[in-house]
């Protein structure tokens, strides 16, 4: 809480688009801020490095289905990880705020455009749920 609270003016200080400046039609936020403090916690650490078992859940942004970024595909199979500012960025991309973002995986073989997961699933609990209990 302390990171929001000691940068939301860094985050959210550079509206990008001053002919929709809600951002209901095109994103608000120029995301070189949030970028660079995400950059700055996160550095090089790959999904597969996190020492707990996330499922971070995000949004393909042409279709609108759901892409969920778990440790424990990261740690099995290469093409399933990535670095964790990149999912953290795509999964902060809410669509009004910040524009889509291209995630590379660690191989360099696949690349995916996402958005924010409270697109298309605002409460993730089902994922983590469904992960418990198989």
């Amino acid at each position: 809480m302390n990171i929001f609270y000691n940068y939301s003016s860094t985050i959210f200080g550079k509206s990008i688009n001053k002919f929709d400046p809600i951002g209901l039609y095109t994103s608000k936020y120029d995301p070189s801020g949030i970028n660079s403090i995400i950059n700055k916690y996160t550095d090089n650490i790959k999904l597969s490095d996190c020492i707990s078992n996330l499922v971070i859940p995000a949004v393909y942004k042409d279709s609108y289905e759901m892409h969920v970024f778990r440790t424990v595909d990261a740690f099995i199979d290469p093409d399933k990880d990535y670095l964790l500012r990149d999912v953290i960025k795509a999964t902060s991309a809410a669509p009004c705020f910040f524009p889509a973002v291209d995630v590379v995986n660690v191989t360099g073989n696949k690349t995916i455009t996402l958005v924010d997961g409270g697109v298309g699933k605002n409460d993730p609990s089902s994922f983590v749920l469904n992960d418990l209990i198989i």
